[in-house]
């Protein structure tokens, strides 16, 4: 039997397969360099798994306190840090070295401003300049504030003054450093007018004490038609402290210092938001007093000049010579992000620098670098054990077939055909794997930006794909844009039904009725990434079986990787639920201007209408939900609309009873609508995420409204207080502002409401997050009974992450791995399993194939099996099996 037939126990289990364990576990990912990736030639790229660069900033620091210099990387794009050792003349990556860094946005700048060797962070915050000092713990760093109860860094703009805000725009980026040479940090960084740069002097050695030293460091001026330095521009002249908003003119500007030309004073290397050039300033001046004299516009003119939109710079010793190089990167995300690391090593010496650029690619050569997103899936397609990967990108659809090991997996880049529509998209390309037509093999499921899905049969055999042909088009159904598509039997029916999250942060379940796709629902569980309303969610969902519960574990932009349990709760409820609170025995209608929301003759109004949790559990709702809309029932006919829309809020309270007017809520909705006589829906542009068992009090209020006539709706009296109404009497002009509207008294009429409801899965936790553009998928590669994950990250690349439980006393998993004897392997119509007891048989798809008892004499059944891979699970082992035609 050829060993790649033979049954081993090293395999792969589809993410369908329970975790090992006696309990559900919720799981931590922490990134780590145990998985490697080849190019299509075999060779290692040393930093294969380290997400790629978009927007870097380097510097140097002794991150583990061994006396020699590390590499810090800030990545912009997606707030992402990376830590490098110099290793046998390579750089090689530490990802454990960064996982106490702080949550930084924007620009960071690495120095140590207290003098004690341990490297500190100075960083973007809201009103300018934050400061996090660094102290080591063992052989890594701990940050913490280092301002105190400031919110940001001060300085003094005018001597005998108080310090104000050392402002610096979110777009800039300034440079720290001790700029007179006295011992301490300094900081140069434009001021708000976006042309002249400021010098903010340090007067404490070891401390944080700044005053502006220079107003217009260097005596230049950068020109507002273009990058140019206007030489002798001003004189330095202290001015008053600039005001708290960021000046709209500045646009954005980088800076670096340094002796670019080996005089001994540091000149200045300039980028700007709208030239791709970097501008060079030297400084024929004095450490006190800098003079910029001349100038070269495009940076080195002797040899390649800089030519990446909005550049920054960086100083840092790349190669290990002890003399300083300069990288140059977009400061901003651009169009073409995988070839943006520029290098320009000085090849000279320090008093005669030679600047020449080497490298496109520093730094990224060495990574998987597919541009600017990367969504991965694995499957094993070769039938060796080993996962391998497809992944979707900017670049098209790549495949790199596993040449490693369960617990060290090797990626290698190799070429098998793929569907020839499915050209490559710079915004979205979203694999994912699963038998779709019971032959063993797996077929692959492609989202695309237009929001489509299609789906191309894998035409090749156990030992290799072929995708070649055209993919067409999985069902008739557009999600929205930027579909990521998930197989999985949801329903139990034994074929594999499609999840698919879109740009929105949705998720949308679309049923496989024997082979009709049917659209369940547009939001499955009420599903939500987009936790930051930026209506940028992008959701990338993924099944997972953990301890036997199913869950959707869901990327997404900025959120991370967040994990829904509950799945199975969840599947069999019914899309929407409408839950009426009527009461059909106190049955009325609004009659009067302080009764109604919609009380058009007056110019501003304000109600509020309480529900009690009970009523709601009575009309059907019995767990979390998502008010999506509301209905309400209008009684007058030819109902005139409110001149200036209405505002909705709802929001969650205690309160048994409507006592008075209270505060506003959650903002639901805020437009025009027009009623008409029946039920009219309000659709929510914000909705509203409701506990399932809290009371919610509704508001309506409106303003400068163009008086007309009230509108009246069906309406009911209700044991207790149940609406509180505005003072209109008192608060009716034009000016009026109806939603702070105070109250003038509380009723027991309420108006009648029908609720517009989807079923919610409650996210409990954030799984994984690495930068932006997190694209997840799970698999325990190892068989240790603890998943990994494949993390596709925005600057073009993916992370291989191992997990650990945030679960005290973790049990140890149920049995030791071992072989399991299976025979014949492979074989037609039916197998055996060696040992005692109870075997489980899923497919490669994860479809649940039984329950079988083990034993010499039970064989097991095949014949209705379509041929392929089956995986083999019992407490003494696992296997696989492999089903001949």
């Amino acid at each position: 039997m050829p060993a790649l037939l033979r049954t081993v126990l090293i395999l792969t289990l589809w993410a369908a397969l329970p975790y090992s364990g006696a309990s559900q576990v919720k799981w931590s990912f922490f990134a780590t360099n145990l998985a490697g990736i080849q190019n299509s030639s075999g060779q290692a790229l040393n930093l294969g798994t380290s997400g790629g660069l978009n927007n870097p900033q380097m510097f140097h620091a002794d991150v583990d306190g061994n006396g020699n210099d590390d590499l810090v990387v800030f990545d912009r794009e997606g707030g992402r840090w990376l830590a490098f050792e110099r290793v046998s003349g390579q750089w090689a990556e530490r990802p454990e070295w960064t996982r106490s860094f702080p949550k930084n946005h924007q620009w960071v700048h690495v120095a140590d401003f207290n003098c004690d060797g341990v490297p500190d962070i100075f960083g973007w915050v809201t009103n300018g300049i934050g400061v996090w000092q660094g102290t080591r713990v063992g052989s890594g760093i701990q940050f913490s504030w280092a301002l105190g109860n400031q919110t940001e860094l001060k300085s003094v703009y005018v001597q005998g003054n108080p310090a104000y805000n050392l402002q610096v725009i979110s777009v800039d980026r300034p440079f720290i450093t001790d700029v007179d040479q006295d011992g301490d940090v300094d900081v140069l960084t434009f001021d708000m007018g976006g042309t002249k740069i400021e010098w903010h002097q340090n007067s404490t050695p070891c401390g944080l004490n700044f005053a502006l030293a220079d107003a217009c460091w260097g005596d230049i001026e950068e020109g507002g038609l273009s990058n140019a330095l206007q030489i002798d521009a001003c004189t330095g002249s202290r001015v008053a402290p600039p005001s708290l908003a960021e000046d709209i003119k500045h646009a954005g500007s980088t800076v670096l210092i340094h002796d670019l030309d080996g005089n001994g004073l540091p000149d200045i290397l300039l980028g700007d938001v709208s030239f791709p050039t970097g501008v060079a300033g030297f400084n024929v001046g004095s450490l006190a007093v800098a003079n910029v004299e001349s100038q070269d516009s495009t940076w080195p003119s002797g040899g390649t000049p800089v030519n990446l939109w909005f550049p920054g710079f960086s100083l840092i010793d790349a190669n290990g010579d002890g003399i300083k190089d300069i990288v140059a990167s977009p400061n901003e995300r651009v169009t073409q992000s995988d070839s943006c690391v520029w290098l320009y090593p000085n090849s000279g010496s320090t008093t005669a620098p030679v600047w020449q650029r080497s490298q496109t690619q520093f730094l990224q050569g060495e990574m998987l670098e597919l541009g600017s997103y990367v969504v991965p899936y694995g499957g094993d397609l070769t039938t060796d054990g080993l996962h391998d990967l497809i992944l979707g990108s900017r670049r098209g659809l790549r495949y790199y077939i596993n040449v490693g090991s369960a617990p060290n997996p090797v990626w290698r880049h190799t070429l098998v055909p793929f569907p020839s529509n499915l050209t490559p998209n710079p915004t979205w390309t979203a694999p994912c794997l699963g038998d779709l037509n019971g032959d063993g093999l797996l077929d692959l499921v492609v989202g695309r930006a237009d929001g489509k899905v299609y789906a191309t049969l894998n035409t090749g055999s156990i030992f290799g794909p072929n995708f070649s042909g055209s993919a067409v088009q999985l069902g008739t159904h557009d999600v929205g844009q930027n579909a990521s598509p998930e197989l999985f039997d949801l329903d139990g029916d034994g074929d594999l039904d499609l999840l698919v999250g879109n740009e929105r942060g949705e998720v949308a379940y679309v049923r496989n009725d024997a082979g009709t796709w049917v659209l369940a629902t547009e939001r499955f569980g009420s599903v939500d990434v987009d936790t930051a309303r930026t209506y940028s969610g992008r959701a990338v969902p993924r099944v997972v079986v953990n301890q036997g519960s199913t869950e959707l574990w869901v990327g997404s932009a900025y959120a991370g990787v967040l994990s829904f349990p509950n799945v199975s709760g969840i599947i069999n409820q019914p899309a929407e639920l409408t839950p009426q609170i009527v009461n059909s025995a106190t049955s009325t209608a609004t009659s009067t201007t302080l009764g109604t929301p919609f009380g058009g003759s007056k110019r501003a109004g304000r109600h509020q209408y309480l529900i009690r949790g009970s009523e709601l559990a009575a009309a059907g709702i019995s767990g979390p939900t998502r008010i999506q809309g509301l209905k309400v029932n209008c009684v007058t006919p030819s109902a005139p609309y409110l001149s200036q829309g209405f505002n909705i809020t709802v929001r969650q309270t205690s309160d048994s009873v409507l006592s008075t007017m209270g505060p506003n809520g959650d903002a639901a909705f805020a437009y025009l609508a027009v009623l008409s006589q029946g039920w009219n829906l309000i659709s929510f542009q914000n909705a509203f995420d409701y506990d399932g068992t809290s009371n919610l009090v509704v508001e309506f209020c409106f303003s400068k409204n163009l008086p007309s006539s009230d509108v009246h709706l069906a309406a009911h009296r209700t044991p207790y207080l149940s609406h509180a109404f505005g003072d209109v009497a008192n608060h009716n002009s034009i000016l009026t502002n109806g939603c702070i509207m105070p109250g003038l008294g509380t009723d027991s009429l309420r108006i009648d409401l029908e609720f517009i409801m989807t079923p919610r899965m409650v996210a409990s936790a954030t799984v994984a997050h690495d930068g932006n553009l997190n694209a997840p998928w799970i698999k325990d590669l190892d068989f240790d009974g603890i998943p990994e994950m494949v993390l596709g990250v925005s600057t073009g690349g993916i992370r291989f992450l191992s997990a650990d439980t945030n679960r005290i006393g973790l049990p140890e998993a149920d049995f030791e791995v071992g072989d399991l004897v299976v025979w014949p392997n492979p074989g037609a119509s039916e197998f055996f399993v060696g040992g005692d007891g109870f075997v489980r048989v899923h497919g490669l798809d994860g479809r649940f194939m039984g329950q079988f008892v083990a034993g010499a004499g039970s064989p097991i059944p095949t014949t209705d099996w379509a041929p392929g891979v089956y995986v083999i699970t019992s407490p003494w082992g696992r296997a696989r099996w492999v089903k001949l035609p």
